[in-house]
């Protein structure tokens, strides 16, 4: 293909998938986004860094054939080609610090910008958790079956469960074997507000 034409087409793919907030950082919304529908598939591959050919080109079909949400979000498509670009290259969730609030308990406001727009999905950075047993509580403003998955940075998942609240709330114990950060993982089956999350 001739060189103007080459040139023509990595302009146009450029404005097709655009780069978001910023080729730089993510929008917490994105991170959440990214997280909660996207890692699932793609924790653990370590390829590293995308290339422009085999990814950029084709990213925006594949983002919005299990997103299509993104594609009513200006720049969400690029930002979450950007957070799949460093899960590939540095193998870890994107920096995203903890809600403030006091250690390890955060009330509805804080938690709310760790949601996704339709109120499905969470995911939440704890922080650094050491070797102990720990119990985990929810308070939600309804009763909701929820799937909950707490994850090591390595990506192990420490806790994988589906339960049902009663009177909105939910307790789970789990031990902690290796020292380093968590995150949580949260998908009510229907949106739902959480109005407390606790871990002692």
């Amino acid at each position: 293909m001739p060189i103007h034409l080459i040139h023509r087409w990595s302009l146009l793919l450029l404005a097709i998938v655009p780069l978001g907030s910023g080729a730089g950082t993510p929008s917490t919304e994105a991170i959440v986004t990214f997280n909660t529908v996207c890692a699932r598939c793609h924790e653990g591959e370590c390829s590293g860094r995308l290339s422009f050919t085999d990814a950029r080109n084709a990213s925006r079909g594949h983002i919005l054939r299990h997103f299509p949400a993104a594609g009513n979000q200006p720049g969400m498509v690029g930002e979450l080609f950007e957070l799949l670009d460093h899960m590939k290259e540095a193998c870890a969730f994107y920096s995203l610090q903890p809600p403030a609030g006091p250690a390890r308990k955060w009330d509805g406001k804080a938690l709310e910008r760790y949601t996704t727009a339709n109120r499905r999905n969470l995911f939440i950075p704890i922080g650094r958790l050491v070797p102990s047993d720990y119990r985990l509580h929810l308070r939600m403003e309804s009763d909701v079956r929820v799937k909950v998955h707490l994850i090591a940075e390595n990506f192990d998942l420490v806790v994988e469960t589906c339960e049902n609240t009663s009177n909105g709330k939910l307790a789970l114990p789990f031990t902690i074997e290796e020292p380093g950060s968590y995150f949580l993982r949260l998908y009510p089956q229907k949106p739902v507000r959480v109005e407390e999350l606790t871990i002692k």
